[in-house]
């Protein structure tokens, strides 16, 4: 078993994510599968070209990340976290984003007799 010479060791874990492109309206979901204070491992659901900086979100806690794609091998992408912009540009950029996706609210229901 090869030792990991990491600066920061990564935990195993099975977390859904979404990967978000700063200049588009679109979204690939994802598995997150380890996971540390500088980085992650990721399998993308499906195949698709990335580019060279993306924002990771986390679903469960709603921590967005800003990463570096560092390589990607078919489904799979490794990722370092940047955080150069912070949490409040980070915010601005998802808001920028996903405004085209927002659906309009359903229509009220009728009560059924």
């Amino acid at each position: 078993m090869q030792e990991d010479r990491r600066a920061n060791p990564r935990r195993q874990v099975r977390k859904d994510g979404k990967i978000l492109f700063e200049d588009q309206p679109f979204f690939i979901e994802c598995a997150i599968r380890n996971i540390s204070d500088s980085g992650a491992l990721l399998t993308m659901l499906v195949n698709y070209p990335l580019p060279r900086t993306i924002l990771l979100w986390q679903e469960h806690t709603g921590v967005i990340y800003e990463c570096d794609v560092r390589w990607k091998r078919d489904l799979v992408v490794g990722v370092r976290f940047l955080d150069i912009c912070g949490r409040t540009i980070r915010r601005a950029l998802l808001e920028k984003c996903f405004a085209p996706l927002i659906c309009a609210p359903a229509p009220p229901q009728t009560p059924l007799h």
